[in-house]
């Protein structure tokens, strides 16, 4: 999954059939992004991947299911060469209304859900929703005649589904409206991130984005994206390197400066890093078609 998907994303709102299915295999990253108004579910069926949901850090073996929440920021990919997981990305409320757009259950499947993040074969409820997430997928590789209409079928079921086992059954109006508010502040740190990553960037300048105080801004974001936020400014800056390694042919030092970090040194340590591999190696396999080792 490419870093275009990023930050606020919506990717299906135009489409004719409101859903997404996406193969993915490794090498595989994405960074720290959320979907308003889009459900996401992760079907790992190889090899091994680490995602980071809500603030939680999961490593993934096959068989493994992550349900990610409309606003759920989130991050992640594979660990090793051999992996491969499936993205199941869809707009209930379009689904729902597209099938029951008069019936007063159309709002009963759609409210919020307190859904858990990660189902192993092992739990309560993971055969039914396992089952028809491999009916989707193979309907997906398939591709036979009418193969949309199927799979909208059955991630109609799908919700209905997850509506009947995982109702939320409600915050307090304070504590959620609290909730909702800080989420919010967060996001508008990572569109602020995304638009200046360019620049110097400080826990101080982030703080004042969101509009808290420096200590609480720290402690509210790592709870919300997993890691502090000088790590997620490094990380994204080194996904932005990646992207610019492989699809140009700049000199380091000009890349290391187009992603807001003047020390290429210092630029080489954090790939090394984040990247288990040079920038340099990087490049030289680019070509190849495999990850440098």
């Amino acid at each position: 999954m490419r870093s275009d998907l990023i930050i606020r994303e919506l990717p299906i709102v135009k489409q004719v059939f409101p859903y997404k299915v996406l193969p993915q295999k490794s090498p595989s990253q994405f960074y720290s992004h959320y979907h308003d108004d889009v459900f996401e579910i992760l079907l790992v069926q190889q090899g091994s991947a680490e995602f980071r949901i809500g603030g939680q850090r999961l490593t993934a073996v096959p068989g493994d299911i992550f349900l990610i929440n409309e606003g759920e920021i989130h991050e992640g990919g594979t660990l090793d060469d051999g992996a491969e997981y499936c993205a199941f990305l869809f707009d209930r409320t379009r689904i729902v209304h597209s099938h029951v757009a008069q019936s007063d259950y159309a709002a009963s499947l759609t409210e919020p859900l307190s859904v858990p993040v990660h189902l192993r074969p092992a739990d309560a409820h993971y055969e039914p929703v396992a089952a028809l997430l491999h009916r989707i997928a193979d309907e997906y590789d398939r591709k036979e005649t009418g193969f949309e209409v199927v799979i909208q079928s059955y991630i109609t079921v799908l919700i209905t589904m997850l509506a009947r086992l995982y109702a939320s059954p409600g915050r307090s109006g304070q504590g959620e409206a609290a909730g909702k508010r800080k989420l919010e502040k967060l996001k508008e740190v990572l569109t602020f991130v995304e638009t200046h990553y360019r620049e110097k960037l400080t826990i101080e300048r982030a703080a004042q984005v969101a509009n808290m105080s420096s200590h609480h801004f720290c402690r509210v974001f790592r709870a919300a994206v997993g890691r502090t936020f000088m790590e997620y400014v490094h990380l994204l800056r080194i996904n932005k390197a990646e992207e610019l390694i492989r699809d140009t042919d700049w000199p380091m030092t000009t890349i290391a400066e187009e992603v807001g970090i003047c020390d290429v040194n210092y630029f080489g340590r954090l790939f090394r890093k984040y990247k288990r591999c040079s920038p340099a190696q990087l490049r030289k396999h680019r070509y190849a078609g495999q990850p440098p080792g």
